[in-house]
């Protein structure tokens, strides 16, 4: 704990601490940033949010530097360097954890719509290669067909999840949810285990098809 005594034997070294603290933050909000400002060609709401995730952040970096020439005064107490680790630490624990811990979900979220939309595309696509084979060329498409039809179905389920995913993320901090639903980070978690049980079914299919046709 940055602002407790023990263990820190002089101002020096407690101020020298917070400063490597401090210098983590700001790499964690240097690089949300440039995740979140890669995300291009997003829909109207998740643009506000967007922007507003990014003004607070950019807020941060500068309580960080302003925080930073404070702590790299000559003239500073030891009193007032534990009366600044003190507010650096409610600061990271209220309204800067709230924020990381909201821009981490709108990257996630969105990164699995978009994986979704490639899974489509590819799923689409095996769909009509399997109707363009000739019967005659395979003798056992029982395998085959039936892991299309997982695939299907581990699709959907992590289609639907996506859109709680979204509805959850949108949700204003003061809006009631049910304890007893799902959190955003366990709906994230969910669908991409999904998306990651498509693909894998993507791969059987794919060796499928080699075997049955002798590739």
């Amino acid at each position: 704990d940055i602002s407790k005594e023990d263990g820190i034997d002089s101002p020096a070294t407690r101020r020298d601490a917070l400063l490597k603290i401090l210098e983590l933050s700001r790499l964690e909000i240097n690089d949300l940033v440039k995740k979140l400002q890669g995300l291009e060609d997003l829909e109207e709401v998740y643009t506000d949010l967007q922007t507003a995730l990014l003004r607070a952040l950019d807020n941060y970096a500068i309580y960080l530097n302003d925080l930073e020439k404070q702590l790299k005064d000559a003239d500073l107490t030891e009193t007032e360097v534990k009366a600044l680790a003190v507010d650096f630490k409610e600061w990271r624990e209220g309204q800067y954890g709230a924020i990381i811990k909201k821009s981490v979900n709108f990257i996630w979220v969105l990164r699995e719509t978009d994986l979704l939309k490639m899974a489509g595309g590819r799923l689409n696509k095996v769909a009509a290669d399997l109707k363009k084979i000739k019967p005659s060329r395979i003798a056992k498409p029982a395998n085959l067909i039936a892991s299309l039809e997982k695939a299907k179905k581990l699709f959907n389920e992590a289609q639907r999840l996506n859109e709680v995913a979204q509805e959850l993320l949108l949700a204003s901090d003061d809006q009631i949810i049910n304890e007893n639903s799902p959190s955003l980070e366990e709906t994230i978690e969910w669908t991409l285990e999904k998306i990651k049980a498509v693909y894998q079914e993507f791969f059987r299919m794919n060796s499928l098809l080699k075997e049955i046709l002798g590739l």
